[in-house]
């Protein structure tokens, strides 16, 4: 099923699009996981970087609908660790591939997680400082 006819009514369009890039990504990586190229060591890491890759889409989900700020701050930092962590299992991927057709497919995944790494840790910089600043007004 293509993601974009999934349709989310109570997210903003920017977070739709963010949750559709999150499931893209999952999607992709386990595609990736699922093919019979890797062995039985490879795969130790796949099933991490799986894991690692799924839990920041349904992170996200949950902190679009936070109960408070500092919900939606600890929600999107657990996020946030776990984009790192599979930016930190596709580069172990990326080294340990021995055809281009991978090594190539693996980098565009990368590029992905490196562009949704900025974009939460800046939304919870933002966010980080949107709660400073309503506590200095008080």
């Amino acid at each position: 099923m293509d993601i974009t006819v999934i349709k989310m009514y109570s997210m903003k369009p920017y977070q739709n699009e963010l949750l559709e890039r999150l499931i893209k990504l999952s999607s992709d990586i386990i595609r990736m996981s699922k093919s019979n190229r890797y062995g039985n060591i490879d795969k130790v890491v796949l099933n991490q970087l799986t894991r690692s890759s799924l839990a920041p889409t349904l992170m996200y989900s949950e902190a679009t609908a936070a109960e408070s700020l500092d919900d939606f701050i600890h929600k999107m930092s657990l996020a946030l660790k776990e984009l790192r962590e599979t930016k930190s299992c596709v580069r172990v991927m990326i080294s340990i591939s021995d055809s281009h057709d991978l090594i190539e497919r693996w980098t565009k995944i990368l590029e992905e997680t490196d562009q949704l790494v900025a974009i939460f840790s800046r939304s919870v910089h933002t966010s980080i400082e949107r709660k400073k600043s309503q506590h200095s007004k008080r």
